[in-house]
């Protein structure tokens, strides 16, 4: 199944030799992260399940970004994220590897209000005819199989733009999902908000929020469409509308190269 293969696509860094004192404190399992420190995104859905455990102290990050500051720096020892919050690219240059995936594995969607059923059909039409097309494997191709994403130019994608303008909101910066180079916004989500933005005849604005700020905006009306590696879970589909899903990764645990 074509979402399930980005779970095989991520290359597990081996243990070295029982000899190697570094490898021996490897973290490799759930069980070696026992009486360590471990980082998460304040208000993601890992912050909600960590915060039921008591066999490892967690530090709560305003981001990804600063989170995996925080463990290239040593603040902690691990950061639990979805598999391709941070890519290949960037962990061979920091020294950062995953240790282990989780064995469950969730679906991926953008998020709308409730009252916004007409709006997530259109996506879901679209996401149907991009699949059939083939245009949904060309756009993941160019980003998700990206040895180094930062380095793909974002394709052009008319805008015809004489719609009301559709607001988007992201509240992750995540490469090869949805990053910044320079001013401009590029990934796997972003092209797929554009191309369906240009679909349905309405220029897509996309804004940076914050995990604590993002539900307020969707709720408020500020943005109608929310965008960030949301997994689908049964306790958000009660507050929100969820399109059909577009993506679906493992939880990882990101840390420190045992080489």
């Amino acid at each position: 199944m074509l979402l399930a293969a980005v779970c095989s696509m991520t290359v597990l860094v081996s243990c070295t030799s029982n000899d190697d004192p570094v490898t021996n404190n490897a973290i490799r399992s759930i069980a070696d992260l026992k009486g360590k420190t471990v980082g998460v995104e304040i208000g993601s859905i890992y912050d909600e399940e960590l915060s039921k455990q008591n066999d490892f102290n967690v530090r709560r990050y305003a981001d990804t970004k600063k989170g995996f500051e925080a463990l290239v720096n040593g603040e902690i020892d691990a950061w639990k994220d979805d598999e391709i919050a941070i890519s290949r690219s960037e962990m061979k240059r920091s020294g950062i590897e995953i240790g282990f995936l989780d064995d469950k594995s969730f679906d991926i969607g953008f998020a709308f209000r409730k009252d916004s059923q007409p709006l997530v059909d259109q996506f879901n039409a679209f996401l149907a005819e991009a699949r059939q097309s083939g245009l949904y494997q060309e756009i993941y191709n160019r980003w998700i199989n990206a040895d180094d994403p930062e380095k793909v130019e974002m394709p052009e994608i008319q805008q015809i733009g004489t719609g009301e303008i559709l607001p988007v909101g992201i509240n992750t910066i995540i490469a090869p999902m949805a990053f910044y180079v320079g001013t401009e916004w590029r990934g796997f989500e972003v092209e797929l908000i554009r191309r369906f933005a240009s679909a349905i005849n309405r220029p897509a604005s996309i804004s940076l929020y914050t995990m604590a700020e993002i539900p307020t905006a969707l709720q408020s009306g500020e943005i109608d469409l929310w965008s960030g590696e949301l997994f689908i879970t049964p306790e958000r589909q009660e507050r929100y509308l969820f399109s059909d899903p577009y993506f679906t990764c493992h939880p990882a645990w990101f840390v420190r190269s045992a080489k």
